[in-house]
This record gives C-alpha cells, structure tokens and sequence, in this order.
C-alpha cells in the first residue's frame, strides 16, 4: 500500500461511514451542490488542517470532468497552499 493517504470526498456519507473501515483511504463528506474545483479546495484545507500534509506538497486529484461522464477521466496534480 501506498504510504501517501487516499481522501474519497463522496457526497453520500453512508459511503464515507464504509469508507472509514478501509486502511490508508480517509473519507470526506463533500455537498453535491458544490463545483469539482471547490470540492478540492475543501480536500486540500482539510489534509493541511489535520496535518497529513504541509504547505508546498503535491496531490493528485482523480475525478469525472462533468456530470454525464462516468467514472474517472481527469487527473490534476495541485501544489497544496494555505
């Protein structure tokens, strides 16, 4: 397993509850109502507030680019700030 942390935002919080039993992914309950860019923004505050990550590291988002797509088509490597 990889020693770097796999946050799951799912706007279903009985996945995120499913996903707190899987070891090395932490689940974030994210709103749907919310854009793709918001919901990492969310991710990134949350990795730097509970101190799985620090300002200057880098994450890869995974995510659908629109809503009719499914599944996974878009990766972005962001630079984490404050």
């Amino acid at each position: 397993r990889p020693t770097a942390p796999i946050i799951a935002l799912s706007t279903s919080e009985a996945l995120c509850n499913s996903l707190m039993m899987v070891r090395g992914v932490a689940p974030l309950h994210i709103q749907l109502t919310d854009t793709r860019q918001a919901h990492i923004e969310r991710a990134i505050k949350w990795l730097l507030d509970v101190s799985l990550a620090r300002p200057g590291d880098r994450a890869v988002a995974v995510s659908h680019s629109d809503d009719a797509t499914e599944g996974a088509d878009t990766l972005q490597v962001v630079t984490l700030h404050v």
